[in-house]
């Protein structure tokens, strides 16, 4: 119930703001759920990409949580990659985002 009623402020304040011309949602001081929140949503434009061109990505460790990804991309997800710097790349490709799982999740 709790996560329904965080994710309707959401709603109310982005739909508030996109109609009142209001200032960016980054002045606006929301509470601490709602700034998990979009502090979250901001966190998920951070992914690291690599295109995997041999299909070997697995056999280089690129899936274990403690592989060194500096040298890859900054990437936003929600765009497509060939406009991000790989125009040409048409196959299989990684992405990676770190996060922490609260212990109380894990059982």
């Amino acid at each position: 119930m709790r996560n329904k009623w965080c994710l309707l402020q959401i709603l109310c304040l982005a739909l508030s703001l996109w109609n009142s011309g209001s200032p960016s949602p980054a002045a606006v001081t929301l509470s601490a759920p709602l700034e998990e929140a979009r502090s979250s949503v901001q966190r998920m434009r951070n992914w690291k990409f690599q295109p995997d061109k041999t299909d070997d990505g697995f056999k280089k460790g690129w899936a274990d949580p403690s592989f060194d990804d500096t040298s890859w991309q900054k990437m936003d997800p929600y765009k497509p990659w060939q406009d991000q710097g790989f125009k040409d790349h048409h196959g299989i490709a990684w992405y990676r985002l770190p996060f922490n799982v609260p212990g109380t999740i894990i059982r």
